[in-house]
């Protein structure tokens, strides 16, 4: 190997240098996920960056690779809006970034939704899968009525039940996420709370629908049973009939649900899978999150 050879790789790392995202730089977030496929708006970038702590890679003086770190409580945290220009993917770049954040992510254990070559890169730092999403996606027919035990009604969710969803969220998931409850009370088309009056056994799930990329997302969907989930689902399919929609199915739950998703006119387009770096937070065993908040939320 020859001086000029062993030179190459430190003149690369030179050239990289890391700093804050700031408002500045979202539009060109938005064009690397154009690039990528994805369907986020401007706003979605807004929204969604505004949870975490977001970090840039620069080299030349141009924007490499951008990726978010949101730290929700003591002991978990999530990566997620991890994009890169497409010169830089699976370089060294992305390698940075990534060392970057999960050094602010401390002693948290740490999830990520990655596919492609994402995936291999965060396996290089130790991740290993712990489940999968399945997107699916379509333009939903107005959903049958499902069926839900006498004494129980679904509701539109307000501010004043902010704490109460915060407490089942953090029940589902085995993480405390304040600030995400909060934002997406903030800007819901609708959002939706059943409640069993009879039984004392209070608030059984909660879902949220939302504007996102060429129309409308589902999710969370948290419920204590896959019916109760069905019956959120369909209420909220029903107020977004006609319009494209997407919704991020947790993949255990939703492989017996196949077959209904389609008869609602939704597709699945892809399975995402999540990874794990630590031991992955456990949540309550009578209630679950159906559909997840976002990918990019870890």
């Amino acid at each position: 190997m020859n001086d000029s050879t062993r030179r190459e790789p430190v003149v690369a790392a030179a050239q990289l240098s890391l700093r804050d995202l700031s408002e500045t730089d979202l539009p060109v977030a938005q064009r690397f996920s154009e690039q990528a496929g994805w369907p986020h708006r401007l706003s979605d970038w807004q929204s969604l960056t505004a949870l975490g702590v977001g970090r840039v890679v620069m080299c030349d003086g141009e924007i490499a690779s951008i990726g978010q770190i949101f730290t929700w409580d003591e002991q978990a945290a999530s990566i997620g809006l991890l994009v890169s220009d497409e010169t830089h993917r699976g370089g060294e770049a992305e390698t940075l970034l990534l060392r970057d954040l999960l050094a602010r992510a401390g002693a948290r254990s740490v999830t990520v939704h990655a596919f492609g070559h994402w995936r291999h890169t965060v396996e290089r730092f130790g991740f290993r899968e712990s489940g999968s999403v399945l997107q699916y996606q379509g333009r939903p027919r107005p959903a049958p009525l499902i069926a839900i035990p006498a004494g129980t009604r679904l509701r539109p969710a307000s501010r004043a039940d902010e704490v109460l969803l915060c407490e089942l969220d953090a029940r589902a998931n085995g993480v405390m996420r304040e600030r995400l409850i909060s934002a997406w009370l903030d800007q819901p088309i609708q959002a939706i709370v059943l409640d069993d009056e009879e039984s004392g056994q209070g608030v059984q799930g909660f879902a949220f629908l939302r504007r996102f990329g060429r129309g409308a997302f589902i999710g969370p969907v948290v419920a204590t049973n896959p019916q109760l989930a069905r019956a959120l689902i369909a209420h909220l399919c029903g107020m977004a009939a006609g319009k494209f929609l997407r919704l991020d199915a947790v993949e255990h739950h939703a492989a017996p649900m196949q077959a209904w998703f389609e008869g609602l006119g939704l597709t699945c387009v892809n399975r995402v899978p999540k990874m794990t770096l630590g031991s992955l937070p456990t949540g309550a065993s009578d209630l679950h999150t159906f559909v997840v908040a976002a990918q990019a939320l870890g």
